[in-house]
């Protein structure tokens, strides 16, 4: 645990990739909670960097 904690520090920056998935993971427990049948896809879709990836062609 140690060896981890100290690697964790060195590597703690924070990124804007941080930020996008702690959204993403609010969005679909708020999701969740209206809708327990809910997707994870259905959220990604609703992002804009991700919402191609997911249209059918």
């Amino acid at each position: 645990m140690e060896l981890f904690e100290d690697a964790f520090k060195v590597e703690g920056a924070i990124s804007k990739r941080d930020f996008i998935a702690n959204h993403l993971g609010y969005l679909f427990g708020k999701e969740l909670i209206e809708n327990p049948n809910a997707l994870p896809s259905e959220t990604l879709k609703k992002y804009p960097q991700f919402k191609n990836n997911f249209e059918v062609e």
